[in-house]
């Protein structure tokens, strides 16, 4: 990627490069997005589980923004071209749609860590899934408008403005659940 064109990459060049041969790349990916997806989930596994380390007391000691999604930004800002790659490119609808489950997934086993983010989470009357499923929306957008503008923040600043936007509500949902309407 770093060579040429995503688009103009292929499945032969690929193998070439790996010196493996066509039908064992296959037997392990269905195609090159596919691939891309594998690398960006243990990326984003790798993050998970750093971010699963910090205590929520830890998280509140600290100013604005706060650690995870410092952590989140700055992990952005590292893979750049592959994000970029992702939430920009022609036909990578479902490269993204996956892009998101990954995420979903992440906040997931983040509920399921044991310590304050669990405790958070578990007691919440709000669904986990739509949780990750928000969150991690949020998160693609956010990234999205970011990349798009250049990156002209620093990590720090759009990590602070993601949560200054998103948390408030989140957090008021946490403690008090959805109102309920009758009908």
């Amino acid at each position: 990627m770093e060579e040429q064109d995503y688009n103009a990459i292929t499945v032969e060049e690929i193998t070439a490069r790996a010196d493996l041969g066509r039908t064992t790349f296959y037997l392990h990916y269905r195609d090159k997005e596919d691939l891309l997806l594998e690398e960006l989930a243990d990326l984003v596994h790798e993050l998970t589980q750093q971010i699963a380390r910090i205590s929520i007391s830890q998280w509140q000691e600290q100013k604005l923004p706060q650690a995870p999604i410092l952590m989140i930004f700055q992990h952005v800002a590292a893979n750049e071209k592959m994000y970029r790659l992702i939430l920009d490119g022609e036909g990578m609808l479902q490269v993204t749609e996956r892009l998101c489950s990954i995420f979903e997934e992440a906040v997931i086993r983040l509920s399921q860590t044991e310590g304050d983010v669990q405790e958070l989470l578990l007691n919440s009357k709000v669904s986990m899934n739509f949780l990750a499923s928000y969150f991690a929306g949020a998160l693609l957008t956010t990234t999205g408008w970011w990349l798009k503008q250049g990156a002209s923040y620093q990590p720090d600043e759009i990590a602070a403005l993601f949560q200054q936007v998103l948390f408030p509500g989140m957090k008021k949902v946490l403690e008090e659940g959805i109102p309920t309407k009758d009908v």
